[in-house]
């Protein structure tokens, strides 16, 4: 169904010190440590690399995220993970006709054409989901919207990563505790497909 397949990654590679003013790393209490971060686009169905690149750590995977729209043919499938999740790029990639998968970046907020569509809620009470949404408070991008729960095991593994983060900002909540348990997916892939 699709012309190429690409997944989209990054890398992280430490890097000699004395490189740090030209690819400056993750800093800390003892200063900036040197690392680049290559950014890879491999087409799975051919086997072969489209794009790569090499740049300072401190350019992350979401300011990345645009680097495919120069790639893009039509029918394309792009599979990337949430680091890369922004929907101003997601709306360009399916404007030019290919397609995407990605991680449900659980901040933005989704609608239906009643109004706003509290996720939470439709899982406890559907199970699961399969269905079109709209995506973004500006950008209402229409996406089909894909939940499925994961096993208990995996759940409680993702809950206590989140608690014991060392970043104090998380301070997870009920709602986001409770959507560790499901894969959530966001496409513009038809179900037909």
């Amino acid at each position: 169904a699709f012309n190429r397949v690409l997944l989209h990654d990054s890398s992280t590679l430490p890097l000699p010190q004395a490189l740090a003013p030209y690819y400056p790393g993750a800093g800390n209490q003892c200063g900036r440590n040197a690392q680049a971060k290559i950014q890879a686009i491999l087409d799975i169905k051919s086997r072969s690399y489209v794009y790569f690149s090499l740049t300072p750590f401190t350019r992350n995977d979401q300011r990345a995220a645009s680097d495919v729209l120069g790639l893009l043919q039509p029918g394309d499938l792009i599979i990337r993970d949430l680091g890369y999740f922004a929907l101003k790029v997601l709306a360009h990639i399916s404007g030019a006709g290919a397609f995407f998968i990605s991680r449900f970046g659980y901040r933005c907020s989704l609608y239906d054409p009643d109004g706003p569509l509290d996720l939470s809620c439709l899982l406890r009470k559907e199970g699961r989901l399969d269905r079109v949404v709209r995506i973004g408070c500006s950008e209402k991008l229409a996406v089909r919207l894909v939940a499925i729960p994961v096993p208990s095991h995996v759940a409680e593994k993702r809950r206590r990563a989140l608690r014991q983060s060392r970043d104090r900002r998380l301070n997870p909540g009920k709602e986001r505790l409770f959507l560790l348990g499901w894969a959530i997916f966001i496409t513009n892939v038809t179900q037909e497909v």
